[in-house]
């Protein structure tokens, strides 16, 4: 009996000092919830270990950090949703006009103080107003809206200028001459030859008039004039001098288009055709 106990309290012994599955210590112990082995162990166990290249301890290494934030840099300079390209981009192009830049009018926009502003449109000579002008012995039909101008110096000098500024139209009645108006016209015509240095078109011309009363010629003779005056900017002049039968009368009319080319010019031709076909002189 003695042997039989001392043979089973060794038996015990070494059943306790071996490991054994699932058991204290073993190679595959459990933490409670049957799932932690040796693979979780071993993560448990360098837990503690710094990643190499990880200043701030955030367990990714930086250089990997600071590539995905270059390109996350880069997508939102080209989609405009961030940074210093955001929209505009290096031109400042963005469909906005910056007052700074006096190149940047975006595309379309009509812009008066540039000279964009395109020529008003002159009416037909059938919506003219007429006018009697009793101190220039002429009765006359001027485009709608023409304001006019009375010279201060002279009861027989009136101007009219249309409301944009672009048209103007000077009116003389000159009661009596010396000498023959036609002379006196001819004179004009090398003052503006002179003063433009050879660029005024001269041109003779008949023109019929109509007389209201007292007249015994069917028409006045016309000498015409077309410049450029330097000193008053780019301007189509046309000046007519009507000279009657008679030594006593003589009348002047003269049209002045700002702008010399395209559409002004055209419009002032409008204007001078309309007055001329329209006037009645009172003799």
């Amino acid at each position: 009996m003695v042997g039989g106990s001392a043979a089973a309290v060794l038996l015990a012994t070494v059943l306790l000092l071996t490991p054994w599955p699932g058991g204290p210590g073993g190679a595959n112990a459990e933490d409670g919830d049957g799932e932690r082995g040796r693979a979780e162990t071993a993560l448990s166990a360098g837990a503690d270990e710094p990643t190499p290249g990880d200043a701030d301890g955030d367990g990714v290494e930086d250089a990997d950090e600071d590539e995905r934030r270059g390109e996350e840099v880069a997508e939102d300079g080209a989609s405009g949703e961030g940074g210093a390209t955001d929209e505009r981009g290096a031109g400042g192009e963005d469909g906005t006009e910056d007052p700074s830049d006096p190149t940047d009018d975006p595309a379309g926009r009509d812009d008066a103080a540039n000279g964009d502003q395109p020529p008003a449109e002159v009416a037909p000579p059938a919506l003219w107003n007429v006018v009697d002008e009793p101190n220039l012995a002429m009765t006359l039909a001027l485009p709608p809206g023409y304001v006019r101008e009375q010279n201060p110096n002279s009861e027989r000098q009136v101007s009219y200028r249309s409301p944009d500024g672009r048209h103007s139209v000077d009116l003389w009645y000159h009661p009596g001459f010396t000498s023959p108006p036609l002379t006196e016209a001819e004179h004009q015509v090398e003052t503006y030859r002179a003063d433009t240095a050879n660029h005024a078109s001269v041109e003779g011309d008949a023109w019929p008039v109509e007389f209201q009363a007292g007249g015994d010629a069917a028409e006045l003779r016309v000498v015409t004039t077309s410049a450029t005056r330097p000193h008053e900017g780019p301007a189509e002049r046309r000046s007519l001098h009507f000279g009657g039968p008679s030594a006593g009368s003589h009348w002047q009319v003269q049209v002045t288009t700002l702008g010399s080319e395209g559409e002004a010019a055209t419009a002032g031709d409008r204007v001078y055709r309309g007055l001329l076909d329209r006037l009645t002189f009172h003799v």
